[in-house]
């Protein structure tokens, strides 16, 4: 069974993010995701809501990104 830290921990590492990454694009500190790596904070629904979803939100944000570049050029 894996664990919370170890499931975290393979999510960050299949989309090839550090710690700090991860954090940035959660808007949380990187402390918070070294604390629910090392299983010292638990994991709330809201963040696991997230990790489920990084795929749809990376997409969401980079077309984001990409709409506002269109719209300054």
């Amino acid at each position: 069974m894996t664990t919370q830290g170890e499931y975290i921990k393979s999510i960050r590492k299949t989309h090839n993010l550090t710690q700090t990454d991860l954090a940035n694009f959660l808007g949380v500190k990187v402390r918070h995701i070294v604390r629910l790596e090392s299983e010292t904070t638990p994991l709330s629904t809201t963040m696991l809501f997230a990790l489920e979803n990084i795929d749809r939100l990376m997409i969401w944000q980079l077309d984001r990104l990409l709409n506002v570049s269109k719209s300054v050029n």
